[in-house]
């Protein structure tokens, strides 16, 4: 929860919800219902908030459905409708896989000028050791756009531990190229 008061007039107040929801398991589904935080595999895609549900499972491949809308804080200035489908899988002890699509729509613009954006992305993480990870990513969009450069986006990233909020004084470095 976010509270704002501007305390000179004595008046104004604004209190804001950035996070509400349930979660649990149905069988052997878990779901997340309400505002939730959402995160594609390493935060490239989307690490943000979407006001509607997820659904998880799977032992091997584990995939994650995510539906929902968003608002203009979360994706450069618009609202509309994200839905993502991901797919997890751990190889080896060390090396974990990831892939998904990922679908992006503009509700503020009129409807003949609808714009939906579709992302699909693969990557990799592989751990040396408890505290070293290297990530890998790549994703490609059907953004139209003049330049076709920002049709790609590309991670490389290598991690040395990680800051935990549960975890007072933990903390992690990183060094990534974009």
């Amino acid at each position: 929860i976010e509270y704002t008061a501007n305390l000179k007039t004595n008046g104004d107040s604004d209190v804001t919800m950035n996070r509400a929801w349930v979660e649990g398991n149905i069988g052997a589904v878990h779901t997340k219902f309400g505002k939730l935080p959402t995160f594609s595999a390493q935060g490239v895609i989307m690490d943000d908030t979407v006001s509607g549900a997820e659904f998880s499972f799977g032992n091997v491949v584990k995939t994650t459905l995510t539906a929902g809308r968003y608002d203009e804080d979360s994706v450069g200035g618009s609202v509309g409708d994200y839905a993502a489908v991901q797919f997890d899988y751990a190889a080896s002890k060390n090396l974990s896989l990831t892939t998904g699509y990922y679908q992006y729509k503009d509700t503020t613009v009129p409807a003949a000028a609808e714009d939906t954006d579709k992302i699909w992305a693969l990557g990799a993480t592989y751990k040396f050791n408890d505290t070293v990870a290297l990530d890998g990513y790549y994703a490609k969009s059907n953004l139209d756009t003049a330049q076709t450069a920002n049709e790609k986006s590309y991670n490389a990233e290598l991690r040395y531990k990680g800051a935990e909020q549960t975890a007072p004084g933990s903390f992690g470095i990183w060094a990534a190229y974009r």
